[in-house]
């Protein structure tokens, strides 16, 4: 089996990773790994690694949808089987969340949040999955759906994009946003992954509006547990256990 992973900086790619090299060992299997390095050109590189060595089936951690799709193709061509991890890929079998799905719980917890607490919020925010476009959407349409499932009035959803994956590039996009927010205001975020919502809720912890934020994470990995038991803005994640993917 040949494995690339997503890359080595992320803790869910290194979760994952870890999971998957204790299943081969267990099972018996040869299993081919390489790091994309978040990089569609070096997710390339390793399919060809994977093909010269003959692997009977390709399991891929990448983002791209242009890699991808060069990437489906080729494997189709070879009379490999794609197994796409996280991200869809064209012709292949997906394991991951369901993100509208997700997204949809995301929304329903950040609305039962506001009720519980009765508030009303003042502004939604949804930092959306970095990866495919049918990922992104899915995500972004689930949260619209479990958000406004009940509520009579809401504001509209606003959309933050990172071109990065970790908590730092959140942080920097929601410290922005929120330079002009007054600690009196509710605030509902729904973040993509485990790092976004580290990095949103530094950044309210930091702007002072860490009472009047709810985050909700997509992830549960071990990084976004270990947050959620701490006394800050992350109310929430919807937990994809990475560390069993191998199973």
């Amino acid at each position: 089996i040949g494995y690339a992973a997503l890359g080595r900086a992320c803790s869910r790619s290194q979760e994952i990773s870890r999971g998957m090299v204790l299943a081969a060992r267990t099972l018996g299997v040869d299993l081919v790994m390489r790091d994309n390095e978040f990089s569609p050109p070096k997710a390339l590189a390793n399919l060809d690694v994977f093909l010269n060595e003959r692997v009977h089936l390709v399991i891929e951690h990448q983002w791209s949808d242009s890699a991808g799709e060069v990437i489906a193709a080729r494997c189709r061509k070879a009379g490999v089987p794609l197994m796409a991890l996280d991200f869809i890929h064209p012709d292949s079998y997906y394991y991951g969340p369901d993100d509208a799905e997700a997204g949809k719980v995301s929304g329903q917890f950040l609305r039962e949040w506001t009720e519980q607490n009765k508030r009303r919020p003042d502004r939604i925010i949804v930092i959306p999955p970095r990866g495919t476009s049918a990922n992104r959407q899915a995500f972004l349409t689930g949260v619209r759906a479990g958000l406004h499932q009940r509520a009579a009035a809401a504001p509209s959803v606003e959309i933050i994009t990172t071109d990065g994956l970790s908590s730092s590039d959140a942080y920097r996009a929601v410290r922005t946003a929120l330079q002009q927010e007054t600690p009196k205001r509710s605030i509902l975020v729904a973040a993509g992954s485990d790092a976004y919502a580290i990095g949103a809720g530094r950044a309210a912890a930091r702007a002072g509006l860490e009472s009047g934020v709810a985050i909700v994470s997509l992830g549960g990995g071990h990084a976004g547990r270990g947050q959620l038991l701490r006394d800050g803005a992350l109310r929430a994640n919807v937990a994809t256990f990475p560390e069993t993917y191998g199973e």
